[in-house]
């Protein structure tokens, strides 16, 4: 137990990176439509900056809602020394902290999801601004392990680095979606903006759990008071079951490969035994050891590599014009995002 706990001391995320102006919350400003979202995404207190000192790859760790910077922090550090002790080298790690709470209750930030939408969206643009920066065009592949409402992010993220493909060397490997607060609806194949055709991923995984008490119904009902109130950006969903979350069933079918958690709630991903293997996986490296890559447990000719898609396959839905909020350069009579 004490080598254990000397480890955990020992291991050390390289990156830290924030778009937060306070640690906790969002500050007096949250009770005035405050994001909490500073000007720009920084390392945290002055630390390395991962543009500049990366190998050539990067693994993004993003949390979801109701994480402060302090405890997301602590119990990534634990995550971190479990992987080390398995062999599993985070040199590469980056963690990534957003002000994506505001509630004292996990339960009342599923109910108020979609206030959180358009910061986590903000918060991914911030995200591509920073990497994408003109100074730091090295190409670069970029695995992601996100949780909870930073799923949403991570494939606001994807999107948009798809949507500007041609202005940076950067390649989305592979993405593991644990607990994902994102409803199903937004992730349907040809209907909404997180379908496999407007992604650069080349893996995507998703770990779900129908015991996940805060994605079953506060998560549905805050959704749907959203759209009767129009309290934020929340797309108008066709029914009852776009609204589930995909983290809770695993679905839509065929967008991408899932494993059931059985037993799970929303909280128990990132330090239970059997989800290190899953990040080990998508890290894809371990010290020592030659690269290993999962077998690809989706359907043959669903997903092709980004190289096979052709332009076609790549532009955005016609459903982006029908999404309050959801704007895109395909959609000019909105505006720009």
């Amino acid at each position: 137990m004490a080598f254990v706990s000397l480890r955990r001391y020992l291991t050390v995320i390289p990156f830290h990176l924030t778009v937060r102006r306070h640690e906790k919350g969002k500050g007096l400003r949250s009770f005035i439509g405050g994001t909490g979202l500073s000007e720009a995404v920084r390392p945290v207190n002055g630390g390395l900056d991962p543009r500049v000192a990366h190998g050539g790859t990067l693994t993004l760790w993003i949390h979801g809602y109701n994480n402060n910077q302090s405890a997301i922090a602590e119990t990534w550090q634990t995550t971190a020394a479990a992987l080390a002790l398995r062999g599993v080298s985070v040199d590469d790690v980056v963690a990534f902290y957003w002000p994506g709470d505001q509630w004292g209750s996990v339960l009342a930030s599923a109910a108020a999801y979609p206030l959180q939408v358009p910061v986590a969206r903000q918060a991914a643009a911030k995200l591509v601004t920073y990497l994408t920066h003109v100074s730091h065009q090295r190409e670069l592949r970029l695995r992601i392990v996100a949780h909870s409402l930073g799923c949403l992010l991570t494939l606001e993220l994807i999107r948009l680095l798809d949507e500007q493909r041609k202005t940076h060397r950067i390649t989305v490997e592979r993405v593991l979606l644990m607990a994902a607060a994102v409803p199903q609806g937004l992730c349907k194949p040809g209907l909404g903006p997180f379908d496999r055709r407007t992604g650069i991923a080349h893996e995507d995984r998703v770990l779900y759990s129908s015991s996940d008490k805060v994605l079953g119904f506060a998560f549905r009902f805050g959704q749907r008071g959203a759209e009767l109130f129009n309290w934020a950006q929340t797309p108008p969903l066709a029914s009852w079951e776009y609204r589930r979350a995909v983290g809770r069933e695993g679905a839509p079918e065929y967008r991408w490969s899932g494993e059931p958690m059985t037993g799970f709630d929303h909280g128990d991903y990132w330090t239970a035994h059997n989800v290190y293997g899953e990040i080990e996986a998508i890290i894809g490296k371990a010290a020592g050891r030659v690269e290993e890559k999962r077998p690809s447990t989706q359907t043959p000719g669903v997903r092709g590599n980004v190289e096979e898609r052709t332009v076609a396959e790549r532009s955005v839905s016609p459903w982006h014009g029908r999404l309050t909020g959801w704007r895109t350069e395909a959609d000019p009579a909105l505006g720009a995002p």
